[in-house]
């Protein structure tokens, strides 16, 4: 994972892109449609359906903010976070599939596989599987959980264990200018190639710190 962000800082929109996914769980497309009207900074919470979306059987649960994305979640003036030239980017597979290639990471790494790491991460840290489950959009909320979201120790021990992961990654990281809080970041150029599509692999891959392996289908994607 260390090998992974640390080529991704060269790609800002992929960067963005790879701590939004891994700290909230959320899948590819509620990664790309995330943008600033979904984040509640106030409650510390990100709404992953936006308005007006139907939900699907892909549901988009409310997740909490960790204070590993906090800052790239703060800046308002930008149609969505994960954005290219100032334009909502709409496929991540072809340069995602370009970083993991120049990285020298095998090429089995998918974009789903920051998904499938983190909730395999979050059931080895004893995080309890209805957390689990919640991030992941797995678990609906019920009668009697319907304002879960609005507790303060809603999915606690899964946002305090994605901050966990990332404290003992311990990788230096600076924000692209386009998210930059002042006190937080320097400057970071754009990337100057289009996105174009690559063929990746679909198979469920966790990325470990050091290498990859299969991941056990034990839930839904």
């Amino acid at each position: 994972m260390r090998q992974l962000l640390t080529k991704a800082q060269e790609i800002p929109h992929l960067f963005v892109y790879c701590m939004i996914a891994l700290n909230t769980l959320a899948r590819p497309d509620a990664v790309l449609d995330l943008a600033p009207a979904q984040v509640n900074l106030k409650d510390r919470r990100i709404s992953l359906n936006p308005q007006g979306r139907k939900q699907t059987k892909k549901f988009r649960p409310i997740v909490p903010i960790t204070d590993t994305l906090l800052s790239f979640v703060q800046e308002t003036d930008r149609p969505r976070f994960v954005t290219w030239h100032g334009k909502a980017v709409n496929r991540i597979d072809g340069s995602f599939g370009r970083m993991i290639a120049n990285a020298q990471l095998p090429s089995e790494i998918t974009p789903y596989s920051l998904r499938h790491t983190m909730a395999t991460e979050l059931r080895r840290r004893g995080v309890p599987p209805w957390e689990v489950e919640g991030l992941l959009g797995h678990r609906r909320p019920g009668v009697t959980e319907k304002y879960a979201h609005f507790a303060p120790d809603y999915l606690s021990e899964g946002r305090a264990a994605i901050d966990a992961y990332f404290a003992e990654l311990s990788i230096g990281y600076t924000l692209p200018t386009l998210i930059c809080v002042p006190s937080a970041c320097q400057s970071q150029g754009m990337e100057k190639s289009a996105e174009a599509d690559l063929p990746t692999s679909t198979g469920n891959w966790m990325v470990g710190v050091t290498g990859i392996e299969p991941v056990t289908p034990t839930m839904s994607t």
